[in-house]
Order: C-alpha cells, then structure tokens, then sequence
C-alpha cells in the first residue's frame, strides 16, 4: 500500500474462452476455470454458474413483485 490509491483502481480484463469469464490480464490463466482437467469438470462449473444465475434472476422477479404489491398498499392507504 503506497498510498496513491492504485490498490482501489480497477484492473484490466479479459474473457476466458473456456468459462466466459473476466479474469486479471496480467494473469497467465484463468483464475476459475484453469484447475478443471477433464470437459465433465468445466461443464459441471458451467452449469453451476448457470444455475447461480437463473436463483439471482428469480430472486429480482421476486423483490419487483414485493415492491409493486407495497406501492398498490401504500397508493391505496392515502
């Protein structure tokens, strides 16, 4: 920590071509997908991460309900 803030700045990216992540350029591998050897390995990471996405999609649908069901209450309350 040298104080100039560098620790904060944002590094560059690049995608994988393996997981389709971003991982660190001056990185040689991906950081999540270089470990797995065998195609069963990264497909099942694949499906983890697309599951992971589809709960995280869910979970959007369900607060914008929560929320228009309280902006009706409260509409209807005054």
């Amino acid at each position: 920590m040298d104080g100039n803030g560098s620790e904060f700045m944002q590094t560059s990216t690049k995608k994988c071509l393996r997981c389709g992540l971003q991982y660190p350029i001056k990185n040689d591998e991906c950081s999540h997908c270089s470990e797995f050897k065998t195609t069963y390995e990264l497909n099942a990471f694949k499906q983890q991460l697309a599951n992971g996405k589809k709960e995280r999609n869910n979970l959007g649908l369900r607060f914008l309900f929560i929320m228009l069901v309280i902006i009706i209450l409260l509409y209807f309350s005054f």
